[in-house]
């Protein structure tokens, strides 16, 4: 990952062992250097993020959550800049099945223009 003209790999370690019944897990990767540090939120869709406090706080280029277990259900990851709530990146209602395993990427955007992106892994079922 990185710019075109420094890129550099990332080695990641997958955990696909099925979560506890009735859960799903899913990881977060920082995979945009144009935004380096971020705050990032994971919430009930729709859920009003000007009085919480982010899930991840100043989350760096190149870092990753680790596998996050939750209850099976609909999630939205909205990434901001740091110390505020302006969003970067805002993944939708996310759908997590019970047993999933999931890896997202926060990405650059693609072209001049275009807005920063998410992109979504299915590591299990």
């Amino acid at each position: 990952m990185n710019f075109l003209n420094q890129i550099e790999p990332i080695v990641l370690v997958d955990d696909n062992a099925s979560p506890a019944a009735g859960n799903a897990k899913l990881r977060l990767v920082h995979a945009a250097p144009s935004a380096q540090l971020v705050d990032v939120y994971i919430t009930v869709p729709a859920a009003d993020i000007s009085m919480m406090a982010p899930s991840f706080e100043d989350f760096a280029f190149k870092n990753d959550s680790g596998y996050l277990e939750v209850p099976a259900g609909s999630y939205q990851v909205r990434v901001t800049l740091p110390d505020t709530k302006t969003v970067a990146i805002d993944t939708g209602a996310v759908p997590l099945m019970d047993g999933q395993v999931r890896t997202a990427f926060a990405l650059d955007p693609t072209n001049e223009g275009d807005s920063f992106g998410v992109l979504l892994l299915e590591d299990l079922n």
